[in-house]
C-alpha cells in the first residue's frame, strides 16, 4: 500500500490515498476494516509534509527547494525498487498457495 501511495502522491495524483488503498488493501478488507482504515488515513502525511522532513536527508540542511527535490528523487528511486519487489513477493506467495484473498 505505502509504496503505491508514495508513487501516486509524488506523481501529484489528487486521489493518491483512495486509489492506492483500492488497488492494494481494499480488495482484502471487510466494510469495518475499510471504514477503520479510512478514518486512520486522515493521518497520512501529505507530499509537502514528507518533503519538508529534513531527517530524510541526514547530515545536510538544504534549503526547502533542494530538500523537496532530494526527497522527491529518493522517493521515486525507492518506489521503483519496492513496487516490483512487492509484486514479485505477492506473485510467489500466490504460486505457492500462501496468499489468502479472503476479505478480513
Amino acid at each position: 500500500f505505502y509504496a503505491t501511495f508514495l508513487d501516486l502522491l509524488f506523481r501529484d495524483d489528487p486521489d493518491a490515498l483512495q486509489k492506492s488503498y483500492d488497488e492494494t488493501l481494499g480488495k482484502y478488507h471487510s466494510y469495518l476494516t475499510a471504514t477503520t482504515f479510512k478514518t486512520l488515513a486522515a493521518f497520512m502525511p501529505s507530499k509537502q509534509t514528507i518533503c519538508s522532513a529534513s531527517d530524510l536527508v541526514p547530515g545536510t540542511l538544504p534549503d526547502a527547494d533542494k530538500l523537496e527535490a532530494t526527497v522527491s528523487h529518493d522517493v521515486q528511486l525507492a518506489v521503483d525498487v519496492l513496487v516490483p519487489v512487492i509484486s514479485d513477493a505477492i506473485r510467489l506467495c500466490r504460486e505457492l498457495h500462501l496468499w489468502d484473498s479472503v476479505r478480513a
